[in-house]
């Protein structure tokens, strides 16, 4: 045996091989594990959620990467399933004949929340009606205004689609948290497995304003506190713990928190019925798919309704997530 540039003599030899061999014996014995603890999940519901703090500053267990745009779409395809048949129904007591065909709702404040649970998904119901489109005073893309309207009601998702609801974890864990990191296929895939689809950007819009034509989902004058953006948050929060921000129709985060994918293109304003925003992608690497309502990295100036952005079709980013819409049925 060599220590250094010396040599141990023969003689010690025998000893410390006996040394060696009774600590490896002491420490054969198998330690008690090390244990994590657990992490828990507190769903906040009813009443509960009104009060429930968004966690701002309390980062996930696994922290997204910068908002990346990829090309190739993520490997990790929505849980299959068959596409559901089951439509929501208005409930009972609900508006009435107010916001059917022929009775459109003229105001936020003449509509009442109509929710229904099917396929999995909690929908609320958006009323028939017209609102003014995009803002004067916004950027060029946000211009020119114009008046949409929707014959016939449409349902929408109450929330941003869950990890849980999407059957895995996204790259922020938990499962009342947003699925992100999909792209716009994957999301309208999703949709038509639960009997929907992506909302227009039109719908978005109607959906988040309403016939009075609110900047903001919850009036023309933002209230930051109800909104998870780059000033309260590092990360998306459990959908739905701001019920104060909630739109006139009570769809939950239609601003802040993450973006979302809507099912129109790219293209310049004023909307027009059946004109090519509407059109799925070919497969082209530049097709561009708006996303609509911000996220925790957005700043407050571009907090608003008509605040629009795009990503490519096969891009996912960390911040980026969807709801969907279904069509109306008698």
């Amino acid at each position: 045996m060599r220590r250094g540039n010396s040599f141990v003599k023969p003689a010690l030899f025998g000893v410390l091989a006996l040394a060696l061999l009774g600590l490896a014996a002491c420490n054969a014995a198998p330690s008690a594990p090390t244990q994590s603890p657990d992490v828990i999940v507190v769903t906040a519901t009813g009443a509960a959620a009104a009060t429930q703090a968004p966690a701002a500053t309390t980062a996930p267990t696994e922290a997204a990467t910068a908002v990346v745009a990829p090309t190739e779409a993520p490997t990790q395809a929505p849980a299959t399933e068959a596409p559901a048949t089951q439509a929501p129904t208005q409930a009972a007591g609900g508006s009435g004949d107010l916001g059917m065909p022929g009775n459109p709702v003229t105001s936020n404040q003449a509509w009442s929340f109509v929710t229904s649970q099917a396929n999995g998904l909690e929908w609320v119901e958006v009323p028939a009606g017209c609102f003014t489109m995009a803002w004067r005073d916004g950027f060029t893309e946000e211009t020119p205004e114009s008046q949409v309207c929707f014959d016939n009601p449409f349902w929408i998702t109450r929330t941003e689609i869950t990890n849980q609801q999407y059957g895995s974890q996204g790259p922020w864990q938990g499962d009342d948290v947003p699925r992100t990191g999909v792209t716009w296929t994957d999301a309208a895939a999703f949709c038509q497995s639960k009997g929907g689809r992506l909302p227009t950007e039109a719908e978005w819009e109607y959906a988040a304003r309403g016939p009075s034509n609110y900047k903001f989902p919850m009036g023309d004058t933002l209230r930051p506190g109800f909104v998870i953006y780059a000033n309260n948050s590092k990360s998306p929060v459990k959908v739905g713990s701001q019920p104060d921000g909630a739109s006139w129709v009570g769809a939950y985060d239609m601003l802040g928190n993450v973006r979302e994918w809507v099912s129109s293109g790219w293209e310049k304003y004023p909307v027009v019925t059946g004109d090519i925003r509407e059109k799925l992608p070919t497969g082209g690497g530049e097709e561009r798919r708006v996303v609509r309502g911000g996220s925790y990295q957005t700043g407050e100036s571009n907090l608003r309704n008509s605040f629009r952005e795009f990503y490519l079709y096969n891009a996912n980013a960390p911040d980026l997530g969807f709801r969907c819409a279904m069509d109306w049925q008698k």
